[in-house]
């Protein structure tokens, strides 16, 4: 049996949660090596659980693994907010809005030239899937740097009013995708697209 999984952006951030639980709130009763240990245990069981979750109704009701797992990304990101905005929200950022607390210094990797050591891992295991991996991170690395960059230009614009229209019409568009995913090609998505640059000037807009 065929799956086509593209939800691992929501079994990341499942196994993100699971890690940051033991983080938040073990991070003064476990030593660093048990509490490290802890977290990446609770991280893989995490993702992986959100990632059966789908294979399980794919297997038993035949439905579209596809779609499912695009859905599933938007159900754990709307968890993450649930936890941001109330039980796990104690700190406030600079601008008012609830965020979750950092992670205490045990709870975090060593770090190696002033980053944890997490992208020494990454390139250990990237490196194990052959060279075309290792070549394929100049472009990806330029690509996310130039977003990375842009965002930092943006973020001025970028007010939680266009936050939640850009939100609200990226859920449009990727609602959009799956029915045409389900259904054949109905929508001309790729037309729909300056919708995004709308969504973020109308809230611009002095009303």
């Amino acid at each position: 049996m065929k799956f086509w999984n593209i939800g691992a952006e929501g079994q990341i951030m499942a196994g993100a949660i699971a890690a940051s639980y033991f983080a938040l709130f073990y991070s003064q009763s476990l030593p660093r090596p048990l509490l490290l240990g802890v977290m990446l245990l609770a991280a893989l069981a995490g993702g992986a659980l959100w990632g059966v979750i789908p294979a399980v109704f794919k297997a038993k009701w035949g439905t579209n693994e596809t779609l499912f797992t695009l859905m599933l990304n938007y159900i754990v990101l709307g968890y993450v907010k649930y936890l941001q905005a109330g039980p796990w929200g104690a700190d406030l950022s600079a601008n008012g809005y609830p965020k979750i607390p950092m992670f205490a210094a045990n709870a975090m990797l060593p770090t190696v030239l002033g980053v944890h050591i997490g992208w020494i891992i990454v390139l250990v295991m990237t490196a194990s899937m052959g060279k075309g991996c290792i070549f394929s991170a100049v472009p990806v690395g330029i690509f996310q740097g130039v977003i990375t960059l842009a965002a930092g230009l943006l973020r001025p614009l970028l007010t939680a009013q266009a936050m939640d229209n850009l939100s609200l019409t990226g859920s449009m568009l990727i609602f959009c995708v799956g029915v045409n995913l389900i259904w054949g090609k109905k929508i001309k998505v790729a037309n729909l697209l300056p919708a995004i640059f709308l969504a973020v000037g109308w809230a611009l807009l002095p009303l």
